[in-house]
């Protein structure tokens, strides 16, 4: 860190509140946050609002997602990073953005 930046960290939720597969939103740091806890030991937070519409992202479903491919051929993956608007099923990798 540079100097003057102080790290800090604020408790969102306890992890016993959130089962695996499990979803919810919390403010932290003043910011609405998506948390999701995939599978034991994996979890991830985003903004709560997707990009599109604002749709609450806390409610969108996780799996997997489509793999780049050729045209017209469609492959599954990354199972477990994939996130799809509640709204519109949208998608994203909830890993990398």
């Amino acid at each position: 860190m540079s100097a003057g930046v102080t790290a800090e960290r604020e408790v969102a939720l306890p992890l016993a509140d959130l089962p695996p597969g499990a979803s919810t939103d919390v403010k932290v740091f003043g910011t609405m946050v998506a948390v999701f806890n995939v599978a034991a030991g994996r979890l991830f937070a985003v903004g709560n609002n997707w990009p599109h519409h604002g749709g609450p992202l806390c409610h969108g479903r996780v799996s997997g997602t489509h793999l780049p491919f050729r045209p017209h051929a469609y492959r599954h993956g990354r199972e477990g990073r994939g996130l799809a608007c509640p709204w519109r099923s949208w998608e994203f990798d909830i890993q990398s953005g």
